[in-house]
């Protein structure tokens, strides 16, 4: 981007180089609209830095500084907004990327205030960029007129879209096509059968479009998660175990407040013991089709029941109900409950196997 040089009247850009990508596609929309702009970037390495920058406010016409927290902590940007404002006295367009608060500055917040203002974090760039180009205190520092057969809105078209161009990433060149050696020629059948590798290969069955879709949908191999789970369903039983060892052993009684949270949790790890492993057994084993994943699925969904059969034949052993009716009901329930945990684990085996004479055919 061209920085002007003259004695015309020009723009003075005042921002901080941590908010550069915010700024220079205004910098580069005002010059290219045709506006007279000078920035930090007309300094040579052998320029005292100081001396250029003072100068450069003096001369201009109106400066405007990109508010944002960058710029209030900046030594350099307040400096170069306290000279314009205290020695050059010239006209400011203050334009805030953020929304800042400038009372800890009065003095500045006394003299952005005389003149125009712009809240840009409100706006889009594209609008920011179309207020600034038509901001009305800007004209004096327009270098040309805007030909007729192009308004504002066209200039703006042009610009955004040369600026996707430059970001959008390069095109890659497609793949060379590998060069295949001359088929041979076929031999000629005296029979009227296909040769056996053809018919091997019309044979081979075909991985059904839903597979693919849940193929693409989800990761290949969930190893790690399945694992997890398990673990974590281990430590909802373990946990569970241990706070049924706390009550019976009275360990908190003298603990009211350890007592009363650990009464809390222990229906909570009831209903976690059953309910977690269960639905996320389901789910891996519903949604997932590689053979590893599947047979966790059937792990943990037979771990819901496998719970609940023995719950159910603790309840029966060591509690020893005085109903006759009870303990024969608990037996049948932990009957029927390992039986649906059995099936369950015996569904994620078969799974497996069933992926396995699936990769076989495919491969």
């Amino acid at each position: 981007m061209k920085v002007y040089e003259g004695d015309k009247p020009y723009i003075f850009v005042s921002y901080s180089h941590k908010d550069k990508k915010q700024v220079e596609p205004v910098i580069e929309a005002l010059i290219r609209h045709g506006y007279r702009v000078w920035y930090d970037k007309g300094i040579k390495y052998s320029d005292p830095w100081a001396k250029v920058i003072a100068e450069h406010v003096k001369r201009c016409h109106i400066m405007i500084p990109f508010l944002t927290k960058n710029y209030l902590e900046s030594d350099h940007c307040e400096t170069e907004l306290n000279y314009a404002m205290t020695t050059v006295h010239c006209k400011c367009f203050a334009v805030y990327l953020e929304n800042v608060s400038l009372e800890s500055k009065a003095d500045l917040e006394m003299y952005i205030a005389k003149y125009q203002n712009i809240m840009g974090y409100r706006l889009t760039q594209e609008q920011l960029i179309r207020e600034i180009v038509n901001a009305s205190v800007l004209t004096p520092c327009l270098e040309q007129k805007k030909p007729a057969d192009r308004s504002v809105e066209e200039l703006l078209e042009a610009y955004m879209a040369e600026r996707e161009a430059k970001t959008a990433p390069a095109p890659q060149a497609a793949p060379a096509k590998a060069k295949t050696p001359p088929a041979a020629p076929a031999k000629k059948q005296t029979g009227g059968n296909a040769p056996a590798a053809e018919a091997k290969k019309q044979a081979a069955p075909q991985p059904a479009p839903e597979a693919q879709k849940k193929s693409a949908e989800k990761p290949v191999s969930t190893e790690t998660h399945g694992t997890g789970a398990l673990i974590t369903a281990l430590v909802f039983v373990a946990a569970t175990i241990g706070l049924k060892i706390v009550f019976e052993k009275d360990l908190l009684e003298s603990h009211d407040g350890l007592l009363l949270a650990a009464r809390i949790a222990y229906p909570i790890l009831h209903v976690l013991v059953i309910l977690f492993p269960f639905l996320y057994g389901l789910n891996l084993w519903v949604d997932y089709t590689d053979k590893a994943t599947q047979f966790r699925g059937g792990l943990l969904t037979a771990m819901s029941p496998l719970v609940g059969a023995g719950w159910m034949i603790w309840k029966a052993v060591a509690e020893r109900p005085n109903s006759v009716i009870l303990t024969v009901l608990l037996w049948i329930g932990a009957v029927v409950l390992l039986f649906i945990s059995l099936l369950c684990f015996i569904g994620g085996c078969v799974g497996d196997t069933d992926d396995k004479k699936t990769d076989s055919a495919q491969k």
